[in-house]
């Protein structure tokens, strides 16, 4: 087989979104062969991934945003119980590539749960073989000029808002949590990850550099050294390295994963609201801001806490060894 056999077809064993954005005379050799390998590892288990969100790709296939209001759900399932909401990626065929459809309609889902008194804990979790392969390429911009419009427009209201949410949000991960899907899961306040899924962070074999927050993530929790020669190298973290760099909380088994989230959720929805919110606040504050900032920004704060209702009940519950009720008042 000759260099230019073997250009196309390795073009035409590409995933599905390659095909609608670029023709194969518009790719050299060692460029085809640099996005071969760069998803064997998604290959190799037996995931038809979707690429990174920061792909650019333009042409005539691009899909114009929609208009239409959003009477149901249909990429993501979300169900309240026991003052938890679990948010569910729902689109198990693309091994739940995030779509534009599925970005607003996770914006809705985070804006509800912001919104509702009964809900103080949301789980983040996915349905099918693997939590998120990443972005839908074949949407290409979604009608937008630039992938800068795209991200500034779509996923960053969804990550701030996780960030600057007044409720706990844990990931629930399993099998391959790539690209800004495992930036949309690290966004999380917690995460508890099953023993065989991993992170797979490909962004440096297409020449992108990461985003939706991952380089904040993994060189304040790997340091810039590994974080770095993660990112060159297009690595990937078994959920023990992922645990060992402080990226998630806990480890289980796959047959246990959503029994442990729920448990974990529930137990901390019967937790002081107050202390969470102003406890996440604080702490989402440390990296940017200076010992003295954060003593004061405590020290504020603590004066709500203190006169709270929940405070006070808490105070006597203690006394009068019983366990409190917490009403986030």
């Amino acid at each position: 087989m000759n260099d230019e056999q073997r250009r196309v077809a390795l073009f035409q064993a590409q995933p599905r979104g390659l095909g609608l954005f670029f023709r194969p005379a518009a790719l050299s050799l060692a460029h085809v062969e640099q996005l071969h390998d760069a998803h064997s590892v998604l290959l190799d288990e037996k995931i038809v991934p979707a690429w990174p969100i920061g792909l650019v790709l333009t042409g005539p296939n691009l899909i114009r945003r929609e208009k239409s209001t959003m009477s149901k759900f249909e990429t993501i399932t979300y169900v309240v119980e026991n003052r938890v909401a679990t948010i569910s990626l729902n689109r198990p065929k693309t091994v739940n590539a995030i779509s534009q459809r599925m970005r607003q309609e996770l914006k809705l889902a985070i804006d509800d749960a912001e919104e509702k008194d009964d809900i103080r804990v949301v789980v983040l979790r996915s349905e099918g073989k693997g939590f998120s392969s990443g972005t839908d390429l074949t949407e290409g911009l979604a009608g937008y000029k630039t992938i800068d419009d795209q991200i500034q427009t779509e996923y960053k209201p969804l990550l701030i808002g996780i960030a600057e949410s007044t409720k706990v949000y844990i990931s629930s991960i399993h099998g391959a949590c790539a690209g800004i899907g495992a930036s949309l899961a690290l966004t999380c306040d917690l995460s508890i990850m099953s023993e065989d899924a991993f992170l797979y962070i490909p962004f440096a074999a297409l020449s992108l550099v990461p985003d939706g927050g991952m380089s904040y993530h993994l060189v304040k929790a790997m340091g810039y050294k590994q974080a770095y020669q993660l990112i060159t190298e297009s690595g990937r973290l078994s959920a023990d390295e992922c645990l060992q760099y402080g990226l998630i909380n806990k480890v289980v088994s796959g047959e246990s994963l959503v029994e442990r989230t729920q448990a974990w959720a529930e137990k901390l929805s019967a937790g002081a609201p107050l202390a969470q919110k102003f406890g996440k606040q604080i702490m989402r504050q440390v990296g940017g801001s200076s010992h003295e900032n954060i003593f004061d920004m405590e020290s504020k704060l603590q004066n709500h806490c203190t006169s709270s209702q929940d405070f006070a009940d808490a105070s006597r519950a203690f006394f009068e060894k019983r366990t409190p009720v917490f009403t986030g008042k």
